[in-house]
């Protein structure tokens, strides 16, 4: 794994897996500046000529926190804000297990207005799960995004963290 720094401890007589938090290739040639998160490599920033949903960051089944930012061209619309003037930031999710999945973009400094929808099954043609566009207590101006869904272990997800109003 290019994310763990793996050794073999003599005393205990077991490998042992150090996590790194260092630069990766993720092997998606629409993704750039790469980088470790909980052992997995997720991809960084789509690359200059590839749409949101080549250009989609797979992150690890236990999800986590990401900074990105919304950039490039506006290819996909949510239902929850108008979203076609702004560029988004995807994210492939295949959650291990089966639950309630809280997506949000509430982290201080949150001061760009945004929108975030989850879709399934397919990127860019994939039904709309759920769809927030500024929610109450979410970030410095309360502009900041959050949906709580049911998801289902094993079913791949798209998080689409969209700008609003052509941010």
């Amino acid at each position: 794994n290019v994310c763990t720094d793996d050794f073999c401890d003599l005393v205990t007589q077991t490998c042992a897996f150090l996590e790194l938090n260092s630069s990766c290739d993720d092997g998606n040639a629409c993704t750039t500046n790469d980088f470790c998160t909980a052992r997995v490599c997720v991809g960084g920033d789509p690359a200059g000529g590839c749409g949101a949903c080549s250009g989609a960051a797979t992150i690890p089944d236990a999800g986590g926190s990401f900074v990105g930012t919304t950039s490039g061209g506006s290819s996909l619309a949510a239902s929850g804000g108008v979203t076609s003037a702004s560029p988004e930031r995807v994210y492939a999710w295949t959650p291990l297990s089966s639950g309630t999945a809280v997506i949000d973009t509430c982290a201080t400094p949150t001061d760009h207005d945004t929108v975030v929808s989850l879709r399934q099954g397919d990127c860019a043609s994939g039904g709309e799960v759920a769809c927030n566009d500024n929610t109450t207590g979410c970030g410095p101006g309360e502009v900041g995004s959050q949906i709580s869904v049911s998801v289902v272990g094993g079913q791949t997800y798209f998080i689409v963290v969209d700008g609003a109003n052509g941010e």
